[in-house]
């Protein structure tokens, strides 16, 4: 990466959401077809997984979860930041991504697009456009514009 970089814009942001829910959903149909629904059949012999299952919704958020924490934990990046050269950083210089910022990020982003979003757009009144769950979490996403 280059040593510039600029604020990363609310178009950007939500398109490398949209690549990140693409490589997400795959990868979670690809995790229950092929490790859930084998495991689920061996010790109940059904089929399929019914509403009532509560370690379903639980899974498929923790699943969620460690896609988002370990990618910007190890590279402050997932999949779809950088195709969009984003790039997750502490508001501390001096300090790497935290688990503890991890996880205020991801809660905090959940509840955010839960609410319409307004948490993303909060970005558009502030001076240095940082969404809730930039401030909240204490990090903020930079744009590196290519050369």
């Amino acid at each position: 990466m280059t040593t510039t970089h600029k604020t990363a814009s609310l178009a950007r942001l939500f398109a490398a959401i949209f690549y990140d829910l693409i490589i997400l959903i795959f990868g979670l149909f690809m995790v229950v077809g092929f490790a859930v629904l084998p495991v689920h059949k061996y010790f109940t012999g059904l089929d399929s997984i019914g509403a009532n299952e509560v370690f379903f919704p639980f899974f498929l958020v923790s699943t969620a979860f460690l896609y988002y924490a370990l990618s910007w934990i190890f590279g402050g990046q997932t999949i779809g930041m950088k195709a969009w050269r984003l790039l997750l950083v502490s508001d501390n210089p001096n300090q790497t991504i935290s688990v503890k910022q991890v996880v205020l990020r991801f809660i905090t982003a959940i509840l955010s697009a839960a609410a319409f979003f307004l948490g993303f757009f909060y970005s558009i009144i502030q001076p240095n456009k940082r969404t809730f769950h930039d401030l909240v979490s204490g990090t903020h996403i930079r744009y590196y514009p290519k050369k």
